[in-house]
Formats: structure tokens, C-alpha cells, sequence
């Protein structure tokens, strides 16, 4: 019999990524995570001793042929995004919203995921950090960041949001204790 898993790993290509879900899972679960790129798992597959092994969806299929079959890589699910889309739509005049993250994987799933509520009434900027000029985010009507960057940036309206699901911290969570 197997011992249980003693941390999670995450496999990420987007080293913003690979980051941001090791800050949001350390924060939230108990267990000790470690961080690292595909190309770092290839090249070093003892990597994965003792690790129960989680990515982004689209990481997946990459880290698939890396792990054990028998202890597969669990895919992060995402949490929704309604709340913000709600707090775009209840924007009474056209505004500027600011999307602010250390991964260029989130910056490009924002847009194309607020896109259709932005339309051509508001108007969308990106800050990818460590950005050198986030000038223009304390005029900045609704700014939406990840966990990194609203521990940095200082906006009147910054908002958090957090990247993994709560039903994926509890999935983890019970996969780190079966």
C-alpha cells in the first residue's frame, strides 16, 4: 500500500501561475506545496516523490505522460466568475476596470472572459507585475486582482479574486488526507 501524499505539487508552464496557485493553496490548506515547470518535472522526476500533483486544466494533458498512472495530476478547478461580472454590470456610467495579475495565462483568460460584459460601454487595461507603471489604477473605476497583486497594489477599488474554487481546496484536501 501506497503512503499518503506529504504535499501537493504544482506543474504549471506560466510561472505566474505555477506561483499564484502555490500562494492561494498554501494559504488556504495545510500542507506543505512546492512549485514547478513541466520542463523542470521532465528533467527531474523525483520531483514527485511524496507529491500528489495538480495544474491548471490545460497543464494536464502536458504532465499526464510525467506521472504515474496509477496516481494521476489533478486538474485546479477554477472558481466562478459572477460575482465580478455582477459588479461590472452594476457600473452605472462607462468605467474603466483594471485586471491586475502576476500571470499572463489569467491577463488573457480575463479578457476573453469579460469581454462580452465590457463591450464597447467600458473600457478593459491589463497589469501584468512586477508591472514598472500601474499609474492610472487609483483613478481606475473597478480593479480586480489576484491574490499576489492585491497584497501589492494600492487601489480605492481593488478587488481580490481567487483563482482556485473552494470545491477544488476541498478535493485537494481530502486527496491529501484518503
Amino acid at each position: 500500500m501506497a503512503l499518503p501524499p506529504d504535499h501537493l505539487l504544482v506543474v504549471s508552464s506560466d510561472s505566474g501561475m505555477r506561483h499564484l496557485l502555490r500562494e492561494e493553496l498554501k494559504e488556504k490548506l495545510s500542507f506543505p506545496v512546492e512549485a514547478c515547470s513541466t520542463d523542470e518535472l521532465s528533467l527531474n522526476p523525483e520531483l514527485m516523490m511524496g507529491a500528489l500533483v495538480v495544474g491548471p486544466p490545460g497543464a494536464i494533458p502536458k504532465i499526464a505522460s510525467l506521472v504515474p498512472k496509477d496516481h494521476p495530476a489533478i486538474p485546479i478547478t477554477f472558481s466562478a466568475v459572477d460575482e465580478h461580472v455582477k459588479m461590472i454590470h452594476e457600473l452605472r456610467k462607462p468605467s474603466t476596470i483594471a485586471v491586475v495579475s502576476i500571470s499572463q495565462a489569467v491577463l488573457q483568460t480575463a479578457r476573453g472572459v469579460l469581454a462580452p460584459v465590457i463591450g464597447e460601454r467600458h473600457t478593459i487595461r491589463e497589469y501584468l507585475l512586477p508591472a514598472e507603471n500601474l499609474r492610472g489604477l487609483e483613478v481606475t473605476d473597478l480593479v480586480l486582482c489576484d491574490l499576489i497583486a492585491h497584497r501589492r497594489v494600492r487601489a480605492r477599488n481593488r478587488v481580490p479574486y481567487r483563482l482556485v474554487s473552494p470545491a477544488c481546496l476541498k478535493q485537494l484536501s481530502a486527496a491529501m488526507e484518503a
